[in-house]
């Protein structure tokens, strides 16, 4: 059953929640697909989901027409691999609300979230 809160899966904010409706872990280390894209400037990126203790850090920089992407456990800047200026990390969401924290984010941003429901 879905949460009568409005879910969102783009923000603009450093610290927002994301909804997983299924009671299955949308976990990439699994082959469970999920695509998290970051458009925007930032310096020391990182991203943490709170609720389940994993982060992705990204050493570099991005300037504010660039595009970070985990595209499951790839680590992309603009369609290249950054992976070897990661902490190497990957992001799953847990079953219900993910408390999700941005940091090295410069100016305005946008991150979105894809990934399907799933339910066993």
């Amino acid at each position: 059953m879905l949460p009568s809160d409005d879910l969102s899966y783009r923000h603009k904010t450093n610290r927002f929640r994301i909804y997983n409706a299924g009671n299955v872990t949308i976990d990439p280390a699994e082959d469970v697909p999920l695509d998290i894209v970051y458009k925007g400037a930032s310096s020391n990126f990182k991203l943490a989901n709170k609720t389940t203790t994993q982060t992705v850090a990204y050493s570099g920089s991005s300037g504010s027409t660039d595009v970070l992407k985990l595209e499951g456990l790839r680590h992309l800047k603009n369609g290249t691999s950054i992976y070897a200026n990661t902490n190497r990390g990957y992001i799953s969401l847990a079953p219900g609300w993910n408390e999700i924290e941005l940091s090295g984010t410069v100016g305005s941003f946008e991150i979105s979230f894809d990934f399907h429901y799933l339910y066993k």
